[in-house]
């Protein structure tokens, strides 16, 4: 018979690793305000020729996709219990 803990991850770690843990989340943040300026500038200036308005727009809104599910991947292991995180 397993035990089974229900104490949330973060509940678990350490200081240290704990800050490691809130930077993974915070950090994809940036990244994703980063790709909202990027895409608002794209379109205000979609007239002008010189810019790949296609290329940048698919690419911003790529990254602002990629950041979301990364940000939920960490948020949900600090919050869930690390066997059900792993489901087993």
């Amino acid at each position: 018979m397993s035990t089974v803990s229900w104490i949330p991850t973060y509940q678990t770690l350490n200081t240290g690793q704990l800050l490691v843990h809130i930077f993974a989340t915070l950090f994809p943040l940036s990244l994703f305000g980063f790709d909202i300026v990027l895409l608002t500038a794209t379109i205000v200036n979609r007239r002008d020729t010189t810019v790949p308005v296609a290329y940048v727009v698919i690419m911003s809104i790529r990254g602002m996709m990629t950041t979301s599910f990364l940000v939920i991947q960490y948020f949900t292991y600090l919050v869930t219990t690390s066997e059900g995180y792993q489901c087993q």
